[in-house]
């Protein structure tokens, strides 16, 4: 069974369809890079899946489960990331304080045990853990996004354009 079906897609954003039919199978394990020009849809595509448009038709599945008319937060419980193109920061907190926002869900242990293996995925977070995001230049924002991602251990990542600010 795929990890993420995605059938006959139409969605967009009120009543402006951007979507006209997607349809895809993702394995687990599998990696998918969707490439197109500029306004060709790929963000509408991960904010569909991920419940941020307008689902005009079509199914998305997740472990077999239909998870198309599920909000944000359910599918992030369910084990889906997505990691926008923008900031998803608070701005005026310290890094360390959207770290531990994004683990809000966890144990003290699970946290502790999931943040040092964030870390360690990217140590140039801790560079800058006492420093207010706002202070943070794209690039940097961008790893700590990644990290929060990697923190919660989802089952999907759906990432946007993630390097686009990376050095």
């Amino acid at each position: 069974m795929p990890l993420l079906t995605v059938e006959n897609l139409k969605a967009g954003y009120g009543k402006l369809q951007i979507l006209h039919g997607v349809s895809l199978n993702i394995s687990r394990g599998e990696i998918l890079s969707v490439i197109g020009p500029n306004g060709s849809g790929k963000s509408t595509l991960l904010k569909s899946i991920f419940g941020l448009t307008t689902i005009f038709d079509g199914k998305i599945s997740f472990k077999g489960e239909d998870i198309t008319r599920k909000k944000p937060h359910e599918k992030a419980r369910m084990g889906i990331a997505y990691l926008p193109q923008t900031d998803n920061l608070f701005t005026k907190l310290k890094v360390k304080e959207n770290m531990l926002l994004a683990g809000y869900t966890l144990s003290e242990s699970e946290y502790q045990e999931r943040l040092k293996e964030a870390l360690e995925f990217l140590p140039q977070v801790k560079e800058f853990w006492e420093r207010k995001v706002w202070t943070l230049s794209g690039g940097e924002r961008q790893m700590v996004s990644i990290a929060m991602a990697v923190l919660r251990k989802p089952e999907l990542y759906m990432l946007d354009e993630p390097t686009a600010a990376l050095a």
